[in-house]
C-alpha cells in the first residue's frame, strides 16, 4: 500500500511537470544611482563612493524570488529584494549584470549597459622641491603635464584592511578575485607582474607571508624564518599593550620578478624595511602553470608572539594576456579641471595646467596644485619653490693661446650652473664666438692683440628666464697649436671656410698626436719637430711634410703651425657603425650609443639600421625615420673626413628570468647614391652576448674573432672597447687609460672610431694614452646612467701573422688620483681563414627543464664542457659525462647556463633552472 502511494505521488509529479508553463525569455534593466557622470561610456565613481543598483522593469513568469548579483561574472551577492550597492577602495573596472530568480523556476540574465569605473585620486606630477629662476618681470612660468586618470581590469584590490594575528602561527588570508583576463594560464615568469602589500608591523622577524594561486600551488614572499629580526615593516605603534592595538603607518612593499634583491638583504642595516621593489623568496616561475582567473589568497603568518601589525590594502597585476574590458583612461580631457594657488605668490591662469607666478623679492615658497578628474575626485598637491638668482659661472679652458697677427682659438665653457637639474640653452657674445658642438665651449677666431679679453654668455633655462655672467681673461704665450685642413683651393693656407680634420695623427719628437673633434691639438714648448706621413693613396699633402720650430724666434709669442690635406681621385665612401654601451647586465640599463665615423672624403648622407634583441626594451631612443619592433631607422646627415655621428637609445635591460640567454644586435650603414637610391650596406657591427647577472664594468672588448679564443684571420683589422665607470659617490675629473699596444700590432694604424666624451690621445712608442680632461664623470651612487663612458678604436696587424698567433691586450684605466683599474685580458687567435669557430646554430634539445637531478640532451656530437651559474661564476668543469647526461643533483636550486662543445670546436650554450 506504502509503495503505490509513493508510485502514485511520482507519477502525479512526472505529469504536473509536463503540464508547468514553460519559462518564456525575459527582460529587464539595470537601472544605476549615485553615479558622478558617464562620460565616455562609463559609469564613474571616485574610489571608496557607492554606486547603487536596481532591477527595474523585469518580465519573467512568476514572482521575483531572489536576484543574484554578479561583479565581472563572480557571484558576488544573492537578495531576497532590494538594491545592490558596490563600493570599492582601490581604483578598478567592473562590469555588473544579475540574474533574476522567479518562483517558477525561471531566471533572466540582465547585463548592465556599461562597465563601472571607479576613479581614483591622481597626484599632479610636481616634485617635493621645485626649482625654478625669475626673469626680468619676475615671472615665475610654472607648468604641469601628462595628467592621467587610468584603471587596468588585470589589476585588482581587495579591501578593506584589518589587525594581523599574533603569534603560534596564526595566519590572516585575504582573497583576491581575479577575472576576465583572456589568456587562461600562466605561461611566463612575468605574467605575474607583482603582489602588493600595504602593512606595518613592529617585528618582521617572525612573518612568513605566501600567495596562493587557484589551483593551489603556493610561492613564498617572505619566508619564516627570515632574518629580517627586529626590522620593522612600515610604521608600527609598539608602545602600548597588545590589547590596546592601533593601526600604525603601512608602507607599500611590492613583490616583483624585476626587483634588485629580496627584503632580508636589508636585515640589521635599517630600522624599517623602506617601501618599494622586492623579489620574493621563491620564484613567480613557479606558477607556471597556474591559472589565472579564480581566487588568489595572500597568506600573513604570524610565528611569534608579543607584537602587533595591520595590513590596509593588497593587490595583484598580471601583464598576462588582455582584459575582456578594455581599461580606462582619461587623460587631460576637457572635463579635468585644474587650478593653483599660493600664501607666497601671487598666481594667474588659475583655473590651467600651466600658470604665471608673480614672484616679486620672494626667494622661496610653496605652490598648490590641485586636479579633479571627471567624476569629481579632487587632490591638491603642493611643492617647495626654490628660485636661482645667478647660477652661471664661466671657465676658461686649459691651454688656450695667442698669436698677435695669427689666428687664435681660445674656449672657455660653464662650469657650473646649478646644483639642480634645468635644461640649458646657451648664448655666447661678442659676435665673434662660435659654439661648439656641445654647446659647452666656445671658439674666438681671431681676436685683437689686447692681452686681455672678455667673455659674455647667457644661458636660457627650461622655464624660460635668462641668466648672464663675464669673464675677463689674461692671454698665455710660448706654446704651439697645431691645426690639420682639408686645403680646398690647394693652396697651401688655412683660408676662412676650409675645415679643419679631426682624428688625425701628426708624429713630433714627443709622440704621436691627434687631433681633436676641433682639428687641433695643444701642446708645449718642448716640442719642436712635428711631421704628417700619410700612408693611403686618398689623400696627399699640400704643405711641407715636416716642420721644425726655432723656438728662440717666438718673443714669446704662441707658434701655430698648419699642415693642409687633400684628396687624390681614389676616393670612395668608407665608414664604420659600430655599438656600444650595450650591457648584459641583468635588471639594469643599457645606454646605448651606435656611431658612423666618416673614414672618406665625403660621405654623401644616408641611412642606419639599428635591430635591438627583443629581449630588451626600448625604452626611447634619437628620433628615427622609421620604426618596425626593436628595428630603427635613422637618417645620417652628410659627413666630412674623419667626422663622427652618433643616435642614442635607452634599453630596460632582461630580468634574471633570462639568465644565459644569447642575445644579437645588429647596426648596418648605407648612403645615398642619389635622391631616393641606396647602396649596399657599407659597414655593419653585431654584437653577442649572454645575459647575466654580475659582471666589471671597467674592461676591455674585442669585436672580432669568434669562440672563446676569438679566433681571426690573419691581415684582418682588430677592434677594440675600453669600458670604463666611476664607481664612486664624487664626480670623477680627469680619466686617464693607457693602452700599451703588442707588437704584433701597427701601432701607427690606431683610428679612433667611436667615444662616449672628448678626449685627447698621444702615441709614445707602442703605448696609447687617452686622457678625459675635465670629464666630470658623475659617481654611480649619484647617477648610474652618467657614470660610464668608453672609447673605441681600430688597429691592424703586423702583416702574415702566422695561424696559432695569440694576441692579447689590456689597458689600465686611472681616475683622477686614484690607483689604476686594470682591465681583463682581450685575447684573439690567428686561424687559417677556414678553420674559424663560430657558435655553432645546430639544433641541440636539453630535457627535461626545470630539472632536479639528472638532464640529458639530444646530440651525440656535443659534451657538456661548462656550467656556470646566475652570477657568472664558473660552477663545475665537467668530465666524463658520457651517454649525453648530467647529473644537476649536487647543485643549488636556481638558473644555470650549461655550455656545449661540439667534436668540430663548435659551442652552443643552454639556459636550464635546477629545482
Amino acid at each position: 500500500m506504502k509503495s503505490s502511494l509513493s508510485l502514485f505521488i511520482f507519477l502525479l509529479a512526472f505529469a504536473t511537470s509536463f503540464s508547468q508553463t514553460p519559462c518564456e525569455e525575459g527582460s529587464g534593466t539595470i537601472v544605476a544611482t549615485g553615479f558622478s557622470s558617464t562620460h565616455d561610456g562609463y559609469y564613474q565613481q571616485c574610489v571608496g563612493s557607492a554606486i547603487v543598483f536596481n532591477c527595474e522593469d523585469v518580465v519573467i513568469p512568476g514572482t521575483v524570488q531572489n536576484v543574484e548579483w554578479y561583479v565581472n561574472g563572480l557571484l558576488e551577492q544573492t537578495m531576497v529584494s532590494g538594491s545592490f550597492t558596490l563600493s570599492y577602495s582601490w581604483s578598478c573596472l567592473v562590469q555588473v549584470s544579475a540574474r533574476v530568480l522567479s518562483s517558477e523556476g525561471c531566471h533572466v540574465d540582465i547585463d548592465l549597459d556599461m562597465p563601472v569605473a571607479f576613479l581614483s585620486y591622481p597626484n599632479p606630477w610636481l616634485e617635493d622641491v621645485y626649482v625654478a629662476c625669475v626673469d626680468d618681470d619676475g615671472l615665475v612660468d610654472m607648468n604641469v603635464s601628462g595628467l592621467v586618470t587610468t584603471v587596468d581590469p588585470s589589476t585588482a584590490y581587495p579591501g578593506p584592511g584589518a589587525f594581523l594575528p599574533d603569534g603560534a602561527g596564526f595566519s590572516y588570508e585575504i582573497d583576491i578575485e581575479i577575472a576576465g583576463i583572456t589568456q587562461e594560464y600562466i605561461t611566463d615568469c612575468n605574467d605575474l607582474e607583482y603582489v602588493l602589500l600595504n602593512i606595518e608591523h613592529s617585528y618582521g622577524g617572525d612573518l612568513g607571508i605566501r600567495i596562493t594561486c587557484p589551483n593551489g600551488t603556493s610561492v613564498s614572499l617572505l619566508q619564516y624564518p627570515n632574518g629580517l629580526a627586529s626590522t620593522y615593516l612600515g610604521e608600527p605603534i609598539d608602545d602600548i599593550p597588545p590589547f590596546m592595538l592601533e593601526p600604525g603607518v603601512g608602507y607599500d612593499y611590492y613583490w616583483t620578478m624585476d626587483a634588485p634583491y629580496q627584503m632580508n638583504q636589508l636585515a640589521n642595516t635599517v630600522m624599517t624595511i623602506p617601501a618599494g621593489d622586492y623579489l620574493p623568496a621563491q620564484s613567480f616561475c613557479n606558477f607556471i602553470g597556474c591559472p589565472i582567473n579564480g581566487t588568489w589568497t595572500i597568506t600573513i603568518t604570524d610565528y611569534l608572539g608579543m607584537d602587533n601589525g595591520y595590513v590596509f590594502y593588497s593587490g595583484l597585476s598580471f601583464n598576462a594576456g588582455t582584459s575582456e574590458m578594455n581599461s580606462y583612461d582619461y587623460t587631460n580631457s576637457e572635463f579635468n579641471q585644474f587650478s593653483w594657488s599660493s600664501d607666497d605668490f601671487e598666481i594667474s591662469n588659475e583655473s590651467m595646467m600651466h600658470a604665471m607666478m608673480h614672484v616679486g623679492d620672494a626667494s622661496e615658497g610653496t605652490i598648490q596644485y590641485t586636479y579633479t578628474n571627471p567624476a569629481g575626485c579632487s587632490v591638491t598637491t603642493s611643492a617647495d619653490l626654490i628660485l636661482i638668482a645667478n647660477p652661471l659661472t664661466i671657465t676658461l679652458s686649459d691651454g688656450f693661446v695667442y698669436e698677435p697677427e695669427g689666428s687664435n682659438l681660445i674656449s672657455a665653457y660653464i662650469q657650473s650652473v646649478s646644483p639642480y637639474p634645468i635644461n640649458i640653452h646657451y648664448h655666447w657674445s661678442p659676435d665673434t664666438l662660435v659654439a661648439n658642438p656641445n654647446l659647452l665651449n666656445t671658439h674666438v677666431l681671431p681676436i685683437t692683440e689686447d692681452t686681455w679679453f672678455s667673455f659674455n654668455a647667457d644661458i636660457t633655462g627650461s622655464l624660460g628666464c635668462a641668466l648672464s655672467d663675464s669673464l675677463l681673461v689674461q692671454l698665455p704665450t710660448n706654446a704651439v697649436y697645431v691645426t690639420v685642413f682639408h686645403d680646398a683651393n690647394d693652396n697651401g693656407l688655412f683660408d676662412e671656410g676650409e675645415n679643419t680634420v679631426p682624428m688625425f695623427p701628426v708624429d713630433t719628437d714627443a709622440g704621436t698626436f691627434y687631433t681633436s673633434m676641433n682639428g687641433s691639438f695643444l701642446t708645449t714648448t718642448e716640442v719642436s719637430d712635428f711631421s704628417v706621413n700619410i700612408e693611403s693613396t686618398n689623400w696627399q699633402l699640400t704643405t711641407p711634410a715636416t716642420i721644425s720650430l726655432d723656438e728662440s724666434s717666438w718673443s714669446g709669442y704662441a707658434q701655430y703651425l698648419y699642415f693642409g690635406i687633400k684628396p687624390t681621385n681614389n676616393q670612395a665612401v668608407d665608414v664604420d657603425v659600430s655599438i656600444s654601451g650595450i650591457t648584459m647586465l641583468c635588471n639594469s640599463i643599457s645606454n646605448v650609443q651606435v656611431s658612423v665615423f666618416n673614414h672618406s672624403f665625403y660621405y654623401p648622407g644616408g641611412t642606419l639600421v639599428v635591430a635591438i634583441d627583443s629581449l630588451y626594451v626600448v625604452n626611447y631612443s634619437s628620433t628615427p625615420l622609421a620604426t618596425d619592433g626593436n628595428v630603427y631607422t635613422f637618417e645620417v646627415p652628410t659627413l666630412g673626413y674623419n667626422e663622427l655621428y652618433n643616435v642614442h637609445l635607452h634599453l630596460i635591460n632582461p630580468g634574471e628570468q633570462e639568465f644565459g640567454e644569447e642575445t644579437h644586435h645588429l647596426a648596418a650603414v648605407y648612403y645615398n647614391i642619389s635622391p631616393g637610391v641606396m647602396s649596399d650596406v657599407v659597414d655593419t657591427d653585431s654584437i653577442t652576448s649572454v645575459i647575466i647577472c654580475a659582471y666589471d664594468p671597467n674592461d676591455k672588448l674585442t669585436h672580432t674573432g669568434f669562440g672563446d679564443e676569438g679566433f681571426i684571420d690573419p691581415n684582418s683589422d682588430l677592434e677594440y672597447t675600453i669600458n670604463f665607470q666611476n664607481i664612486g659617490n664624487a664626480p670623477a675629473t680627469t680619466v686617464v687609460i693607457t693602452d700599451e699596444i703588442t707588437n704584433l700590432l701597427d701601432i701607427q694604424s690606431l683610428q679612433p672610431i667611436a667615444w662616449s666624451h672628448d678626449f685627447v690621445l698621444q702615441v709614445v712608442d707602442n703605448i696609447a694614452t687617452f686622457r678625459f680632461e675635465d670629464i666630470q664623470l658623475l659617481g654611480a651612487e649619484q647617477d648610474e646612467e652618467l657614470s660610464k663612458g668608453f672609447v673605441r678604436f681600430k688597429i691592424k696587424q703586423q702583416p702574415d701573422l702566422a695561424p696559432g698567433t695569440v694576441i692579447e691586450n689590456i689597458a689600465e684605466i686611472v681616475f683622477d688620483n686614484n690607483e689604476a683599474i686594470i682591465t681583463n685580458t682581450a685575447l684573439n687567435t690567428i686561424v687559417i681563414p677556414t678553420n674559424v669557430v663560430e657558435l655553432s646554430i645546430v639544433n641541440l634539445g636539453i630535457y627535461p627543464n626545470p630539472a632536479n637531478d639528472v638532464v640529458y640532451w639530444s646530440n651525440t656530437d656535443y659534451r657538456l664542457s661548462k656550467v656556470v651559474n646566475a652570477l657568472g661564476m664558473l660552477i663545475a668543469v665537467p668530465t666524463g659525462n658520457g651517454d649525453n647526461q648530467y647529473n644537476m643533483v649536487h647543485l643549488a636550486s636556481g638558473t644555470y647556463v650549461l655550455e656545449f662543445e661540439g667534436v668540430d670546436g663548435a659551442v652552443i650554450r643552454k639556459r636550464i633552472i635546477k629545482l
